[in-house]
Protein backbone atom coordinates (compact mmCIF):
# COMPACT_ATOMS: atom_id res chain seq x y z
CA UNK A 1 0.00 0.00 0.00
CA UNK A 2 2.74 2.55 0.31
CA UNK A 3 4.42 1.78 -2.35
CA UNK A 4 1.45 1.96 -4.13
CA UNK A 5 0.87 5.50 -2.36
CA UNK A 6 4.59 6.34 -3.49
CA UNK A 7 3.97 5.55 -7.21
CA UNK A 8 0.88 7.65 -7.14
CA UNK A 9 2.53 11.00 -6.05
CA UNK A 10 5.21 10.35 -8.43
CA UNK A 11 2.69 10.03 -10.98
CA UNK A 12 0.37 12.89 -10.09
CA UNK A 13 4.24 14.70 -9.72
CA UNK A 14 5.23 14.16 -13.18
CA UNK A 15 1.99 14.93 -15.07
CA UNK A 16 1.41 18.16 -13.22
CA UNK A 17 5.25 19.15 -13.69
CA UNK A 18 4.55 18.35 -17.59
CA UNK A 19 1.56 20.36 -17.54
CA UNK A 20 3.13 23.83 -15.68
CA UNK A 21 6.74 23.19 -17.22
CA UNK A 22 5.80 22.30 -20.53
CA UNK A 23 2.45 22.32 -21.82
CA UNK A 24 1.34 25.49 -20.69
CA UNK A 25 3.98 27.45 -21.52
CA UNK A 26 4.08 26.09 -24.88
CA UNK A 27 0.38 26.95 -25.58
CA UNK A 28 1.09 30.80 -24.38
CA UNK A 29 3.73 31.07 -26.88
CA UNK A 30 1.75 29.63 -29.64
CA UNK A 31 -1.05 31.79 -28.40
CA UNK A 32 1.11 35.06 -28.50
CA UNK A 33 2.85 34.05 -31.37
CA UNK A 34 -0.70 33.83 -32.99
CA UNK A 35 -0.77 37.60 -32.61
CA UNK A 36 -3.19 37.59 -29.50
CA UNK A 37 -1.82 39.93 -26.94
CA UNK A 38 -0.55 38.96 -23.27
CA UNK A 39 -3.27 39.00 -21.71
CA UNK A 40 -5.68 37.42 -24.81
CA UNK A 41 -3.64 34.56 -24.72
CA UNK A 42 -3.33 34.27 -20.92
CA UNK A 43 -7.15 34.37 -21.04
CA UNK A 44 -7.45 31.60 -23.61
CA UNK A 45 -5.49 28.86 -22.39
CA UNK A 46 -6.63 29.63 -19.09
CA UNK A 47 -10.18 29.16 -20.02
CA UNK A 48 -9.86 25.90 -22.49
CA UNK A 49 -7.77 24.57 -18.97
CA UNK A 50 -10.50 25.41 -17.11
CA UNK A 51 -13.42 23.59 -19.31
CA UNK A 52 -11.37 21.13 -19.74
CA UNK A 53 -11.49 20.75 -15.87
CA UNK A 54 -15.33 21.25 -15.88
CA UNK A 55 -16.21 19.25 -18.26
CA UNK A 56 -14.29 16.11 -16.77
CA UNK A 57 -15.48 16.66 -13.21
CA UNK A 58 -19.13 16.69 -15.37
CA UNK A 59 -19.05 13.84 -17.23
CA UNK A 60 -17.40 12.23 -14.01
CA UNK A 61 -20.59 13.54 -11.45
CA UNK A 62 -23.24 11.77 -14.49
CA UNK A 63 -21.29 8.61 -14.57
CA UNK A 64 -21.50 8.31 -10.66
CA UNK A 65 -24.77 9.89 -10.21
CA UNK A 66 -26.83 7.68 -11.97
CA UNK A 67 -25.54 4.65 -10.91
CA UNK A 68 -24.26 4.86 -7.32
CA UNK A 69 -26.78 2.38 -6.42
CA UNK A 70 -28.31 2.65 -2.77
CA UNK A 71 -25.93 4.17 -0.15
CA UNK A 72 -26.19 3.78 3.83
CA UNK A 73 -24.37 6.38 6.86
CA UNK A 74 -21.11 4.77 6.32
CA UNK A 75 -20.32 5.75 2.37
CA UNK A 76 -21.11 8.00 -0.29
CA UNK A 77 -21.52 5.63 -3.11
CA UNK A 78 -20.01 2.71 -4.70
CA UNK A 79 -16.33 2.66 -4.37
CA UNK A 80 -16.52 0.13 -7.59
CA UNK A 81 -18.65 2.49 -9.93
CA UNK A 82 -16.02 5.03 -9.40
CA UNK A 83 -13.23 2.85 -10.16
CA UNK A 84 -14.92 2.04 -13.29
CA UNK A 85 -15.56 5.41 -14.34
CA UNK A 86 -12.46 6.58 -13.68
CA UNK A 87 -11.37 4.00 -15.78
CA UNK A 88 -13.04 5.33 -18.70
CA UNK A 89 -12.37 8.87 -18.22
CA UNK A 90 -8.58 7.84 -18.37
CA UNK A 91 -9.68 5.89 -21.50
CA UNK A 92 -10.90 8.53 -23.07
CA UNK A 93 -8.40 10.99 -22.11
CA UNK A 94 -5.74 8.29 -23.07
CA UNK A 95 -7.38 8.01 -26.77
CA UNK A 96 -7.43 11.83 -27.29
CA UNK A 97 -3.56 11.97 -25.87
CA UNK A 98 -2.70 8.88 -29.00
CA UNK A 99 -4.48 10.24 -31.69
CA UNK A 100 -3.17 13.37 -31.04
CA UNK A 101 0.69 11.79 -31.41
CA UNK A 102 -0.37 10.21 -34.47
CA UNK A 103 -1.43 13.21 -35.47
CA UNK A 104 2.05 14.88 -34.78
CA UNK A 105 3.90 11.85 -36.39
CA UNK A 106 2.02 11.81 -39.29
CA UNK A 107 2.62 15.90 -40.38
CA UNK A 108 6.60 15.37 -38.90
CA UNK A 109 6.82 12.50 -42.03
CA UNK A 110 5.12 14.82 -44.62
CA UNK A 111 7.53 17.40 -43.85
CA UNK A 112 10.41 15.05 -44.15
CA UNK A 113 11.60 12.01 -43.22
CA UNK A 114 14.34 12.66 -40.68
CA UNK A 115 11.61 14.99 -38.89
CA UNK A 116 9.53 12.19 -39.00
CA UNK A 117 11.93 9.84 -37.41
CA UNK A 118 13.32 12.84 -35.14
CA UNK A 119 9.46 13.13 -34.03
CA UNK A 120 8.57 9.67 -33.37
CA UNK A 121 11.80 9.45 -31.07
CA UNK A 122 10.64 12.45 -28.89
CA UNK A 123 6.87 10.53 -28.66
CA UNK A 124 8.13 7.37 -27.00
CA UNK A 125 10.64 9.49 -24.98
CA UNK A 126 7.46 11.33 -23.82
CA UNK A 127 5.45 8.37 -23.73
CA UNK A 128 7.84 6.85 -20.98
CA UNK A 129 6.89 8.55 -18.06
CA UNK A 130 3.45 9.50 -19.18
CA UNK A 131 2.50 5.70 -19.04
CA UNK A 132 4.38 5.20 -15.74
CA UNK A 133 2.00 8.00 -14.44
Amino acid sequence: RNLLQLLLSFAVGGLLGDVFLHLLPEAWSMALEGGAGTHEAFTQVGLCVLAGIFLFIIVEMMATHGSAGPTNNNTKGNPQNTKEVCGYLNLIANGIDNFTHGLAVAGAFMVSYKTGILTTGAILIHEIPHEVG
